[in-house]
Order: C-alpha cells, then structure tokens, then sequence
C-alpha cells in the first residue's frame, strides 16, 4: 500500500507549487512580454490621439491647440496636413506640435507624406511603420550613420478625402528595465519563499496539530477507552469537529451502558427460569411422588418465557437490520382486538385486571402478525405498571382517515424527563419495580421498529400518579378492501 502524504507536507507542497506558479507568470510577464505589452500599450495610444484629432478638425481655430495639448498628454509628436491640391506637394497647409518639432513626423519630407498618404488610403485609410532611429556618426567615420536602439512608430490616418494625420511616439530599449526588473524578482521570489515556508509553518501550528491530537484520542476511543475528551481548538470547523466527536464519545457511553444493562437484564431473565427448570428436574428426578402434571407444566411456563426471551432478541435484531418483511393484509380492527383481549382472561381472572375494549367497525392495511405483537407489548407494559390499579382500557376508533390506537393504564406513570427515552432498548423506567423485572426491556424499542416499519405515528401521553397512554395512527381502510 502507498503510504500517505502527511497534511502538513502536502500544505507546504501546494503553498510552494502556488508561489512558484505566480512567480513563474510574474517573470513571463515582466520580462518575455515586456517588450510587446509596451508597444502594445504606446501603438493604442496612438489610435487614440488619431481618432480625437478626426473629430478637432473641422474646428481650424482652435486646432493647434489641440494638437499641442494631445501631444503634450499623451507624449507623442503630432503632424496634421490638410492638401490644397493633391498633385501638388507643396500646396498643403500643416499642423505639427510645437514642442515636439525635432520628431520623426516632423522630420518626413513632402515625398514622404504623399507616400504615407497613398499607402494609407490603399490600406483603408490607416497606415502603420516603425523605424529605426539613426544618428550621424561625423567626418570620416567608416559607418557614416550609427543606430541608436530607438524606435519610432508612425501612424498615418486620412481624413476624408483632403487630409492626412500623422502620429508617432518614441519607444525606448526595454533591455535596462528588464535587468532591473530581473534583479527585483529574484529578491521578491525569496521573499516569497520565506513568507511560504511561514505561512506553512503557522498553517500547521493552526490546523495540522489540533488534527493530530484529535487523531491521537480517535485511537485511545478506538481502544474501548470511552472516557477521551476532544479538546484541540482552532478554526470553527475544529471545534465542530470536536463537538461531534465528543458527543460520539457520550453516545457510545450510552450503548455501552445498556449494553452492560442487556447483560444483566438477560443473564436475570435467563437465570431464573432455568434455576427453575433445573430444580424442578431433579426434584421430580430424586424424589418419589413429584414427577406431577403442576411441576411439569412449571418447567413448560419457564421454557416458554426463555423462548419469548430469545424470541424478542431475534426480532430485534432482525428489525434492526432491515431483514424483517411485512406481509400486509385488510386487517379487521374489532375481531383482531377481541382475539387478543380474550388470550388475557384467564390472567384478568386470576390477578383481577379489567381489560375494556372500545374499537369501532374499523379495518387498516398492515401485517396482523406484527400488528398483534405491538398490541401485546403495550398492553403487557399496561399490567406492569398498573400497580393498585386493575385497569387497562383499549381503544380503537377512527380520526379523520386515520385508526387510531390507545392503550392506557392508571398506574405510576412516567416523569417527563424519562419518556424520551422509554423508547431506548434495555431502557426500563424503573429497575426496583417487581413486574418490571420480568421484562428483558427490550419490548417498547420492538414496538417503535415495527411502527416505523409501518410508517405509523405513535406516541405516549402520561403524567406521574395518573397513568399512560401508549397511542399509535395507521390509515384506515374500508371493508371493502
């Protein structure tokens, strides 16, 4: 397996790559592209004072002026001509910028202004040159003329059909600026670095360490130890981070709770049962007399109540796990609760329970099996928790186009801090309670996975000394379905 970039080796390496890409583009830019961004620059100048002396020259009075001050704005050499008769040069009447008389405009001669003239006109209008600046040499030198490294742009523009604008500027050699501008980027480019490596070195104090010590105490919670505390600071995504992993930290405090609560509940539901079938065994065993059809049917009762135990788990874990698939059917509401209430009259009879059954003639779409056993886990806790109370009423009618279920005892309870989590697997409300040990606390939790199997709402109303009600909806369908 390729092993990881740290986070702190991957900020430098793409704060470094970042900083090498925008001096890379500084240097192209300030150095190979120099030159052409400045004549880029100088030749839109130059379109610029020629398209606002086209619009000056109808004005004849005040067009000196304006070529003076275009030229002294801009810094270009300016030459208007304007002919009298185009097959005469010397019939021209002409404009040229009085501070700049000495520059290549100024200094073409009337050939050279007919010629610019002509090339303009075949070139719709608008004509182009650079030249080389060329100065004397003096007497007897064997290269009479010497290049100066300078050059000039020209443009010549037609006006209509009788005048000619010629513009030009100086452009200098870029060779110095470029020394310079290379002497100045490689101290800036070191700066840089510096301040890269500087940035990185905080970035990390910042962001890389706070992640390591959480990464630290995600391996002692990785152990088992559930008592860690996240406690790294930093940016608000950090103290987020540490927020979430503090309360993983407290839900898993409370899975391992009612796991510990699960072991206990169980290895006290699976005990005393099979002390029971155990003594029961070898008493009818060992002693003459006792092998009767009364012990016999304790050791039956205690075998049943480990298998509903085992059964709860199952159903628990198979709901749990998605593997559970309702068999949907119209189920009859009136004969399913009569079915069920008549399973508890032999144990109504005995402990003096009053089941009181009030459904209407009411029929839903749901699995009668999973149905019934929602039915019978809340009617059981219902007796669980009757304490001196005796009864339990069971209601089913129809709200809006809904069936509505309620099963209410007139017991002890629930405080309102603990029905939030009546829910909860393994949760029981009250572990000193006698009937309440005889539950594996697992019930209700099987009731809110097959409701929401179901898609159903359910709920619990109760108030401390005055009973509960355990209440769910299911859509109602009509006989007919």
């Amino acid at each position: 397996m390729k092993k990881q970039i740290s986070l702190r080796w991957k900020i430098l390496m793409y704060l470094l790559s970042f900083v090498f890409a925008m001096v890379f583009l500084i240097w192209l830019f300030q150095t190979a592209f120099l030159d052409t961004f400045y004549k880029s620059i100088k030749t839109k100048n130059l379109n610029d004072v020629a398209v606002q002396l086209t619009s000056s020259l109808g004005n004849k009075e005040d067009i000196q002026q304006t070529i003076d001050t275009l030229s002294s704005d801009n810094e270009v050499c300016i030459r208007v001509v304007q002919f009298v008769n185009l097959d005469s040069i010397p019939s021209e009447v002409q404009y040229v910028s009085q501070d700049r008389s000495a520059c290549a405009v100024a200094r073409l001669s009337g050939e050279q202004v007919v010629d610019y003239w002509q090339k303009a006109r075949e070139n719709n209008g608008r004509y182009q040159v650079e030249t080389i600046e060329v100065i004397p040499m003096g007497f007897g030198s064997q290269f009479p003329f010497k290049e100066t490294g300078n050059q000039d742009i020209v443009l010549a523009k037609t006006v209509n059909h009788d005048a000619l604008i010629l513009v030009s500027t100086r452009i200098s050699p870029v060779n110095s600026t470029i020394e310079t501008l290379n002497v100045q980027l490689m101290f800036i480019t070191g700066i840089i670095v510096i301040v890269a490596f500087g940035l990185a070195i905080f970035m990390n104090l910042k962001v890389t360490r706070p992640l390591e010590e959480i990464n630290q105490s995600a391996k002692i919670l990785a152990t088992g130890n559930v008592d860690v505390q996240f406690k790294a600071s930093g940016y608000q995504e950090i103290n987020e981070l540490n927020e979430t992993l503090n309360y993983a930290v407290q839900q898993l405090k409370e899975v391992d709770q009612m796991r510990r609560d699960l072991i206990s509940n169980v290895s006290h539901d699976l005990r005393t049962p099979l002390t029971m079938i155990e003594g029961y065994s070898e008493m009818m065993r060992d002693l003459p007399g006792e092998n009767t059809p009364e012990n016999a049917q304790v050791i039956i009762d205690e075998a049943r109540r480990l298998s509903l135990l085992v059964n709860d788990l199952l159903d628990l874990s198979r709901l749990e796990s998605h593997q559970v698939i309702l068999n949907k059917e119209t189920v009859q509401m009136n004969e399913l609760l009569k079915s069920i209430v008549e399973r508890y009259q032999k144990y109504m009879d005995a402990e003096g329970f009053e089941l009181i059954l009030t459904c209407d003639d009411v029929s839903v779409y749901s699995d009668p099996q999973r149905l019934s056993q929602v039915l019978y886990n809340f009617i059981n806790n219902a007796i669980q928790y009757s304490t001196d109370s005796r009864r339990i009423d069971i209601r089913c009618q129809k709200v809006d186009d809904s069936v509505r279920f309620e099963i209410q005892d007139y017991g002890e309870g629930i405080s309102s801090d603990q029905i939030r989590y009546i829910w909860d697997r393994y949760y029981k409300i009250d572990r000193t309670h006698v009937r309440a040990q005889k539950g594996s606390g697992i019930g209700l939790n099987i009731c809110k996975e097959i409701l929401e199997l179901h898609q159903a709402k359910y709920g619990v109303i109760s108030k401390l000394n005055e009973g509960t009600t355990f209440w769910f909806e299911l859509p109602s369908v009509t006989k007919q379905l």
